[in-house]
């Protein structure tokens, strides 16, 4: 019983020492994707710096970036709707919080996104397998 206890408050703490330190920088942060996709897979196919406009991905899908004050507006339409988030540039990708969870855009191509939809396509941004928005 004591073990027990011993465990989940370790595991409370360890939870909130890393989740809910409010210092914490938001490229500190655990990222979106999963142990099996990194960022390393996507080949930069688009600089950074053209990166603001529309993009589109399958089913009326699409991402807006548009530069602010303090990095990027990031809009994201899906079959649910539109959300909007604020992000900011961490070296040669777009960091941003979406559902408690950060989330990272990255330049690839079609076959980087992971979608059947978009595997011709040569320019475009992924935030996770399985979403992906391309422009050409």
């Amino acid at each position: 019983m004591a073990t027990a206890v011993l465990c989940a408050a370790g595991l409370l703490a360890a939870q909130g020492c890393h989740r809910e330190n409010p210092a914490m920088a938001i490229h500190d942060a655990q990222p979106y994707w999963t142990a099996t996709t990194t960022q390393t897979a996507y080949r930069a196919t688009v600089p950074i710096e053209d990166w603001p406009g529309h993009w589109t991905g399958p089913e009326g899908t699409s991402l807006t970036l548009t530069p602010t004050a303090a990095g990027y507006e990031v809009r994201i339409r899906n079959l649910d709707g539109e959300q909007v988030y604020s992000g900011v540039r961490v070296k040669d990708h777009i960091e941003f919080q979406r559902d408690k969870k950060l989330a990272s855009i990255w330049s690839g191509n079609g076959g980087d996104t992971g979608m059947k939809w978009l595997v011709d396509r040569q320019r475009c941004l992924i935030v996770a397998t399985g979403e992906g928005y391309c422009r050409d």
